[in-house]
């Protein structure tokens, strides 16, 4: 099992938002934890991402 972790801003997520959706579309996800990190303008969703190496 391996983890890949993003930062998902909440100004302009697409670009990360097609990274994590890239990601998870290429490998065999597990398990997907996120917490949503409260910094006003910098506020983002954290995400972890388990995966296994096939």
């Amino acid at each position: 099992m391996k983890h890949k972790f993003f930062k998902i801003p909440v100004v302009n997520p697409e670009n990360a938002e097609s990274d994590l959706n890239a990601f998870c579309n290429q490998h065999s996800v597990s398990n997907l934890d996120k917490h949503f990190v409260t910094e006003g303008a910098n506020s983002f969703w954290a995400v972890c991402v388990t995966w296994f190496d096939l």
